[in-house]
Order: C-alpha cells, then structure tokens, then sequence
C-alpha cells in the first residue's frame, strides 16, 4: 500500500521539526510549528513539558519560573533560500544565585537576536568581504554585521591561547 499525499505531507513537517530542533540542539525547548511564508520560514519554539530551565547569567539550572515575557523573535540561516525566524516566548526563572533572570537559550548569546550559527556565519564571511557585501548576502543591515564582528572579536580575544614566552626577563620600572 502507497502513502497519501496527506501522509506524505505531514511526516515531511515532523522531519523538518525534528532537523530544525536537533541543529539548536535544544534540551528543554521544542518545535511546535514550523511556517512556510512568501517572505521567511517561522519556526515556533515552545518549553518542553516541566523541563529545567536554565539562568541566563550562570546558567544554573532553577526550579521555578517566575514568568512568561512577550514573543521575541531571531534571525538564523536561511533554509530553502528563505530566511528561517524563531519566535518564543521567553521565561524568567527564579535563580538561586542570581535571583529572577531571563533563561538561558541554546540558540543564541545573551542580547542577540540572531542564532549562534549565523552569528558564526557571518563572522566567518566578514573576514572576506566588506561588512557591506556580507549583511548583502545574509540580507542583514550592516550595523547587525558590525554587531556580530564584534562580539566575534571579543570572544576570540578572551579565548585565544597565548604561547608561552621563553627566554625573556621582566622589565623592572624605573
């Protein structure tokens, strides 16, 4: 027996969920509906059941939420040569280190509203091209562009590994 046009479709929607939810790994987060417009794809991201969240400052775990902010929305690459959107409805969670602070996402750095791969993207792209010509092929304002470069930077700076100095004497002030 062949699978129906109906079945066909649907088990396609499951599939790309499933993709879309393992690419931001996500661990207490799911994708309840994914969107296919003239102009993006939406991806809508919900808490899974009673899952932990985790503090956006420590990123300890905390046992309690405190509430439910309104939709925000990131941009991440783009799929099908359409730019992919994920909207959720963030949550602040009562931190017992830190007190009520807005979770922790697996998506993207604090204060981004972009994803971690297309901040990554991007960066890699801007060591090549003009900030202009990049924001041009992610269809990114340049500001945006400057953005990622420099959290780029400062990541790279306060990660780099330094080699050791040998044969070297400090300077005493005079």
């Amino acid at each position: 027996m062949f699978p129906t046009k109906e079945y066909e479709r649907t088990r396609t929607e499951v599939l790309i969920e499933t993709f879309i939810r393992k690419q931001l790994h996500l661990k207490a987060h799911t994708v309840t509906k994914v969107e296919e417009t003239n102009e993006c794809m939406l991806v809508h991201i919900d808490r899974l059941g009673k899952r932990l969240l985790r503090c956006g400052v420590c990123r300890q775990r905390c046992l309690e939420v405190h509430d439910i902010r309104r939709e925000r929305e990131w941009r991440d690459l783009s799929m099908r040569k359409l730019p992919l959107k994920l909207r959720y409805r963030p949550r602040r969670a009562e931190c017992p280190r830190c007190g009520v602070r807005v979770e922790d996402f697996p998506w993207a750095e604090p204060w981004a509203r972009v994803t971690t791969a297309l901040s990554t993207a991007v960066a890699v792209l801007a060591r090549e091209l003009s900030w202009k010509g990049t924001a041009r092929e992610y269809g990114l304002n340049w500001k945006s562009v400057a953005t990622i470069v420099k959290r780029a930077v400062q990541y790279g700076l306060k990660h780099r590994k330094r080699p050791p100095v040998h044969g070297t004497r400090p300077v005493k002030p005079s």
